[in-house]
């Protein structure tokens, strides 16, 4: 199942504002507009609610627009969905990278792309050390440097985001290169 059809992902979107509901298993994400009605986008369903079911759910909301984004192995062969807009373009990364980290060091090693073997190598010649962390905070404080001076809008969701997924789903990894970040 795809991370942005779990509950961790639901809460966290609900914790930034959004309305969610459940339509045929399938998690709708609602923003809502004073006056003008709302949004509804599903992102990456296994499969698509009835048709009934998303018009209810868009009289409900008196949506004005409703985005599905399938996976990008979806296919949609239903000539009852030529109503509905279903997204060309990917609004989420296209991919998660899922890593087994019980795999032996060589063998995962060997599994990253030349290229990230030579980040890996410089970063080691360079006395890089990564420590895993519970410090939100540091990396906020580390975004906001990196985006300055408008970093404040590239961090305003992480906190809502780790207090979602960091209990079973996220791990913060902080590198360090002596003292500085």
């Amino acid at each position: 199942m795809d991370i942005h059809q779990t509950v961790s992902y639901a809460n966290f979107i609900k914790s930034i504002g959004w309305t969610v509901e459940k339509v045929d298993g399938v998690y709708a994400f609602i923003k809502t507009f004073p006056f003008v009605g709302s949004v509804i986008k599903i992102q990456r369903p296994k499969k698509i609610p009835s048709i009934s079911s998303l018009k209810k759910l868009k009289e409900k909301y008196r949506a004005f627009s409703m985005t599905i984004e399938p996976s990008l192995k979806f296919k949609v062969t239903d000539a009852r969905l030529k109503n509905l807009k279903l997204s060309n373009t990917q609004y989420l990364p296209t991919k998660t990278i899922c890593i087994d980290l019980k795999q032996p060091k060589e063998k995962l090693f060997q599994s990253f792309s030349e290229s990230t073997r030579r980040a890996i190598r410089r970063a080691r010649k360079n006395n890089v050390e990564i420590i895993e962390s519970d410090n939100i905070e540091a990396f906020i404080a580390l975004k906001k440097k990196q985006f300055s001076p408008l970093g404040f809008l590239f961090t305003r969701d992480i906190r809502p985001l780790w207090k979602s997924m960091s209990h079973k789903h996220a791990t913060l990894l902080l590198a360090y290169s002596g003292h500085a970040e």
